[in-house]
This record gives C-alpha cells, structure tokens and sequence, in this order.
C-alpha cells in the first residue's frame, strides 16, 4: 500500500508546500453537524382483543462534516455518521417486556484530501473506517464484542465535481483502493486483505429553506486480489463486486420535527452466496438539532 501511495502522496506534499508561502486560504472550516433521535411506541391494555403486543423502538443519529480549503492546492473533507437504535418487544402472553434487539448500529468515518489545481479533475487520497458498537454474542457461549468487524479502506484516485451549484450537488470518484477487514471471535482473530478499484458518487439536492433534502450514494467495490484463497470452488465469491446504494429523504415538519425515509441496498455475494441483494426500509419521526457555521 505505501508502494502504491508514494506517487501521489509526494506530488501533494510538494504542491502544498510551494503554495503555502503563497497565498492562505481565507475561508475557515465548514461545519455541519445534525443529531436525531426518533422513537415509535406501541401500547394496548390488558383486556385488548387480539394478538398484537407492545413494543418500544427509538434511534439516534449523529451526522455531521468537516470541509475546508487548506490552501490553493488542498482541500480537506471529513465525514461522521453515527447511528444506534434498539427495539423493544412486550410479550403478548406474560405482557412482560423481552430483551431488547439492535435494529441499527453504525460506525462510518471517512477523511478525503484533494489536489484542487484547476484540472478536469482532482487527483485524492482516502482513508474510511467502517464499524458498529455492539457485535451481540450468537449465544450464551460467546462474550459481548465492541467495534466488531472493522472495515479499514485506504483509497486514491480522481475526483470530479459535476455539479456545484446551491443547492444541488453531484460528485464522482474512481481510484483504486485497499481493504483491510478485522473480524475478532472468542479465541481467534481474522483479518482479510483485498485491493481492487473503488467507484462511488454522491448526489444531494435541498429545496429552499432546506425543507426538504434528498441524498443518494453509490458505492461500488470490486476486488482484484484477495487473501481469500479460490482454490475451492466455494471460496470465490470475493471476485463478485460489493454494492452499497443508500437513499435519504429528509422533511423537515418544523424546526426540531424531521420526518425521514431511508431505502438502502446491499450486495455483498460472500454474504449472500444463495440469495439476492439485502434491502432495509425506515420510516421514521423524532427530534432533529441541527447547526452549519456557513
């Protein structure tokens, strides 16, 4: 990987170093930081009619971003997305509440520094890390783990913004990348290697007074070399690529009301070696705090 990242990495040190005698950027980081929490809850009495029972869902969401234009010749943007919500069930027959179930849980950091030299487009380096909080025991045998699988991803390649224009913003990257996936059990540790070319794009439009927001990214990963072994004819689904597209759709009721829709698709064939692609529908309503210092 550091063979791989030397040419690039020393082009961008030298530019950022003959420009910042140059000239300063004038503008500060660009901050935009939004917390949800939403919750939904379900109650009868105990001479109701029926089968139906209690239950209790809520979730809390942490996105926020950090941009800002180093200096002529560098651009920094930093994403954060936090997300962790659990569902609690009554059962029907006791009417006793059941250990409650993670229905979310998400850990995605991402960090891209960009060469902006006025060219069709802008040569980047990456780094993301992918996780969850709480990685549940399969059964009683097995112990709690925390920050289990990881996903490491150091990427480089080109970007190009095709649409920068309030409100609407359309970008596309291609590069190649390097995956390291971390998966710890109770006596063993397995890592994963793969290296392959890495596609995503992002798409985001705001009506006025960002009323309502739409977001949609697409991303694409196909292995080109994996430390999985293909010797067994079972053992080759790392050649298959991974697809993850996510839509957002955002409704802002009030201030502090959101309403939210998210549609999320994923294919990943070592998970699904005899089903098609996973699919997650939410609906949601709750609390939104939201601040941008631009």
């Amino acid at each position: 990987m550091r063979a791989l990242l030397l040419p690039i990495l020393v082009p961008l040190a030298l530019c950022a170093e003959n420009t910042a005698d140059d000239a300063k950027s004038s503008d500060g980081w660009d901050i935009s930081v939004q917390a949800n929490v939403m919750t939904g809850l379900n109650a009868y009495s105990d001479n109701w009619e029926g089968g139906e029972a209690g239950s209790i869902n809520w979730t809390l969401k942490f996105d926020g971003s950090a941009k800002r234009q180093l200096t002529p010749a560098l651009h920094s943007a930093n994403t954060i997305r936090l997300a962790f919500g659990e569902t609690h069930i009554q059962d029907k027959d006791t009417d006793k509440w059941l250990a409650p179930t993670k229905s979310t849980d998400e850990i995605d950091l991402e960090s891209i520094l960009s060469l902006t030299r006025g060219w069709f487009v802008d040569p980047y380096l990456g780094v993301r890390f992918e996780s969850q909080f709480w990685d549940p025991p399969a059964d009683s045998t097995e112990t709690d783990q925390y920050f289990n699988p990881i996903l490491l991803t150091e990427s480089f390649g080109a970007t190009k913004d095709l649409i920068d224009a309030d409100p609407t913003k359309l970008q596309m990257r291609i590069g190649g990348a390097c995956r390291q996936s971390i998966e710890r059990m109770i006596d063993t540790t397995t890592v994963t290697n793969d290296v392959g070319v890495e596609f995503i794009t992002t798409f985001e439009t705001t009506t006025r007074k960002d009323w309502i927001t739409f977001a949609s990214r697409l991303k694409v990963f196909q292995a080109l070399v994996s430390s999985e072994t293909d010797d067994i004819e079972d053992h080759n689904e790392w050649r298959y690529p991974d697809i993850d597209w996510e839509n957002t759709l955002s409704i802002n009721v009030t201030k502090y009301i959101m309403a939210g829709f998210t549609h999320q698709v994923l294919y990943d064939k070592q998970i699904e070696s005899e089903g098609g692609p996973r699919w997650r529908l939410t609906a949601s309503l709750g609390i939104t705090l939201a601040h941008r210092n631009k």
